[in-house]
């Protein structure tokens, strides 16, 4: 960071070069007029924060699209299991701030980015535009790409645009999830090989992803200790669980594997091969028993967990089942069960019985002694 100090009656302009933290700490000497030292002040912010320099010369700027590619391989590819995740949300900002110098790119830009980003069409089923979840994603990415440009990869100065910057957080949406009778729709109208995966999925509450990938070395039918277990790789949270097997899930197993196959362990598959996408099939499923257009793979994960609620589960088992890393995620379905709002009751209107101090006696809320044997 640029800045102007005084020694004696001299003015200076005391930064680092590159703007980093890790800069050469540099000093230009102005003179005696505070005004002098303001203008230069302005020009050298502005220059660092495009990667030049007035008086040690240039660095080329790196335009986004560079520094954005540079970003997915040093980083992405390194840190993240799913770097095709952080692809799809590069795409927008590569396509609005294309050659654009990163270090031009202002906050005033950035929101200006998100303004038109949240006029776009969606690109996936559904009717309206973007989400505003969707730009918020997308801007959080910008920020992380911001701070390994500075801090690590040295080839911007300046402030990060997208530091501090105010996400309009949407109000959560309603979980949606099947009934019993609409599960067993989808199932019916669903290809031979799509059936068992809705079966499993609405049975179990796992992901897709990690459905597909599952193999048969990590299943237990085992009579009376059914299981399968989801190995971290594949898991959203890198971390490994263990999900008991309904009767239903246990079916399916067993009916997949009456036939195996040798060049792969895979139990989810199609003509031989491992599956790995069923979305179209399952949205031609959708359409032909005529659900709404919300209807996604990831419905019947709330539909299993909404079940385990109204089947009177404990939030704190289902955590473990759906593999969530924070009990917060999993009480969003605390109000799934029947008895949700009769436990809630026990809990209002008066004290049904107060304990005071009365020369001991206890006192019940109507001021009526109560006798000990009533209180022990």
């Amino acid at each position: 960071m640029a800045q102007i100090i005084k020694r004696g009656d001299t003015y200076f302009i005391d930064y680092r070069f590159p703007a980093t933290r890790t800069g050469e700490r540099r000093r230009v000497k102005v003179g005696p007029n505070k005004r002098d030292a303001d203008i230069l002040l302005g020009k050298l912010q502005e220059e660092l924060a495009r990667g030049l320099h007035p008086t040690l010369g240039t660095i080329k700027p790196v335009p986004f699209t560079e520094a954005a590619d540079r970003f997915m391989v040093e980083y992405v590819k390194v840190n993240s299991r799913r770097p095709a995740t952080f692809q799809t949300r590069l795409d927008p900002l590569a396509r609005h701030f294309g050659s654009a110098p990163l270090g031009s790119i202002t906050r005033a830009e950035v929101n200006r980015y998100r303004t038109l980003r949240l006029q776009d069409e969606k690109l996936k089923r559904g009717a309206g535009t973007v989400s505003k979840s969707t730009v918020n994603r997308e801007i959080a990415f910008l920020s992380r790409l911001f701070t390994w440009a500075h801090d690590e990869a040295e080839i911007v100065g300046g402030d990060n645009p997208c530091r501090r910057l105010r996400y309009v957080e949407p109000k959560p949406a309603e979980d949606h999830f099947l009934t019993p009778g609409q599960v067993d729709d989808l199932i019916a109208a669903a290809t031979a090989h799509v059936k068992p995966i809705i079966t499993f999925l609405a049975e179990t509450g796992a992901r897709i992803g990690e459905t597909l990938k599952l193999e048969w070395s990590h299943v237990d039918l085992t009579p009376g200790a059914e299981r399968v277990s989801f190995k971290p790789e594949d898991t959203k949270s890198g971390k490994g669980r263990t999900v008991p097997l309904t009767p239903a899930a246990i079916a399916v197993l067993r009916d997949a594997g009456r036939v195996r196959y040798t060049s792969h362990n895979r139990i989810f598959t199609y003509r031989g091969r491992p599956l790995t996408k069923v979305i179209g099939a399952f949205n031609n499923a959708v359409e032909k028993a005529g659900l709404p257009a919300w209807v996604t793979p990831h419905v019947l994960r709330h539909t299993a967990a909404t079940w385990f609620r109204q089947n009177r589960g404990d939030l704190f088992r289902l955590k473990d089942i759906l593999g969530h890393s924070d009990i917060r995620l999993t009480e969003r379905y605390a109000k799934a069960s029947p008895e949700y709002q009769r436990e809630n009751l026990a809990f209002l209107g008066r004290p049904k019985v107060e304990i005071q101090e009365n020369g001991g006696h206890a006192v019940d809320t109507n001021g009526r002694e109560k006798s000990a044997e009533s209180t022990s």
